[in-house]
């Protein structure tokens, strides 16, 4: 275990608590590129296959298998199980970040105590790894962060409408494919 990783029976209380959070402060992300949340993807043309593994918390995965095939440059993009001998295929590893171990205490405490005490945390989110193959072969691997903000605390019931106004993780992970469409057209195009 590295000295950052929260040890396990720590992080179903803090999902539950980033969850319920949505209802007493105010969480939104970061470090992606906003620019992309809703920009139109290149257009390449042809087959492509992809898999994603891996979760997150708050629907992003989803939203992220949704851009992979409704929104891909190709004129067909399917998911499938198993890497395919031919063509091109995208490979997508969502690995979770935990937040920092302060953050992690000060959760427990605050939602223990029904968020009567505050809890914040800045460097929890996700990073996600694109793997591109043509011909069962690794092309290339292009790597995207995203990170979530969060402030907890139950007098912030008031203005938690705020939450409706700031970016979802769904709207960081469909900036991130977008941008990875662009990114990697050099690899697709070649």
């Amino acid at each position: 275990m590295s000295p950052r990783t929260p040890p396990q029976w720590l992080l179903l209380p803090l999902v539950t608590a980033l969850i319920a959070s949505l209802a007493t402060g105010c969480v939104t992300y970061r470090n992606f590129p906003r620019e992309y949340v809703n920009a139109p993807p290149p257009h390449f043309g042809g087959k492509a296959t992809y898999k994603v593994v891996g979760s997150s918390i708050a629907g992003g995965v989803r939203e992220l298998g949704q851009v992979l095939e409704s929104r891909s440059p190709f004129a067909n993009m399917e998911r499938v199980e198993e890497r395919p001998s031919q063509g091109y295929y995208v490979e997508v590893h969502v690995k979770g970040q935990a937040p920092a171990i302060p953050a992690m205490v000060f959760g427990y405490i605050s939602f223990s105590l029904l968020t009567l005490t505050p809890f914040w945390s800045t460097q929890d989110g996700s990073d996600l790894y694109f793997e591109v193959y043509r011909d069962n072969q690794r092309l290339q691997t292009l790597h995207y962060e995203v990170r979530r903000m969060g402030f907890v605390w139950l007098p912030m019931l008031p203005i938690a409408w705020v939450n409706f106004f700031t970016y979802s993780e769904e709207d960081a992970f469909r900036a991130i494919a977008n941008k990875f469409f662009e990114d990697a057209r050099p690899l697709f195009e070649g």
